[in-house]
């Protein structure tokens, strides 16, 4: 099982990984996108739906092993939560001036390919910024260190990502 898997991996106790699990799924309000998901049924085609439910449950499997591994367990989960919602949403928003050019138009593709499938905006844009949005948290976790504003993280990790090629000054 999945539990087994990840204590194998980590060494973490099955109550740790049950932290960990609703930590992730708390922090990037993945119950709400679920429920989107569910709305769609009958308005998109179903393999449409199901790779929207396999982009959001591909997050949380990745998260898990990383909140396990690096977020502070002691504050207590609505402490970690409202902790890490509250970067993932600061780096959600810092997107749109932080990506180079290739990740912003893969992620603007992406977004418009779920659109033209009869995914709602909002939803569509949500999933397409999965793969940046992953790195929240240890964009988070770099800001806390630093104590350097989350929009300055976010612009050196894309910037660092090899994706920029610099203009001449």
């Amino acid at each position: 099982t999945l539990v087994v898997r990840i204590a194998d991996q980590t060494g973490a106790e099955p109550s740790a990984i049950a932290f960990a699990f609703a930590a992730v799924r708390d922090s990037y309000d993945m119950p709400e996108r679920n429920e989107e998901i569910n709305a769609l049924d009958g308005k998109v085609a179903g393999k449409v739906q199901l790779s929207l439910y396999a982009a959001v449950q591909d997050l949380l499997l990745d998260r898990l092993v990383w909140f396990l591994r690096n977020a502070d367990l002691t504050k207590g989960l609505a402490g970690v939560v409202e902790h890490y919602r509250k970067g993932i949403a600061a780096v959600s928003g810092a997107l749109d001036k932080a990506l180079p050019k290739d990740a912003a138009a893969a992620r603007a593709s992406r977004g418009k390919e779920l659109i033209d499938a009869g995914v709602p905006e909002v939803l569509a844009r949500r999933i397409a910024d999965i793969p940046e949005v992953a790195a929240a948290p240890d964009m988070v976790l770099v800001a806390d260190r630093t104590k350097k504003p989350i929009a300055a993280i976010v612009a050196t990790y894309f910037c660092g990502a090899g994706n920029v090629t610099a203009e001449p000054s």
